[in-house]
């Protein structure tokens, strides 16, 4: 499976992208029960590819901070997306920060 979004285009940290696929698209509940177990096999599959992957811990922290990202989407404008994405992209991003205590990984 492959994922190309033209909406925007940036530059970003792969966090941004793995926390916008387990943070905002999975459910809650499922979130919740496979988070660990994807970005384990994400890291995985960075080291088999050749590529520099970083420790789980240190992968575990940049993965809490980017939820703070996904918190944009209770601010997007309806021409991006319609209110009801907007709304249950917010609800989960929120909920998977106050999960992963978020403000608080930013602390020293």
């Amino acid at each position: 499976m492959r994922f190309l979004d033209w909406q925007t285009t940036s530059l970003a940290p792969w966090t941004d992208d793995v926390a916008y696929f387990i943070g905002g698209v999975l459910e809650v509940d499922d979130r919740r029960s496979h988070e660990v177990e994807l970005l384990r096999h994400y890291l995985a599959a960075l080291s088999a590819s050749g590529a520099s992957a970083p420790t789980f811990d240190e992968a575990w922290l940049a993965y809490r901070r980017h939820h703070l990202h996904g918190l944009m989407f209770a601010l997007c404008p309806p021409e991006m997306q319609t209110a009801e994405v907007c709304a249950l992209m917010g609800d989960r991003y929120g909920t998977a920060a106050i999960d992963h205590e978020t403000l608080k990984a930013f602390e020293g």
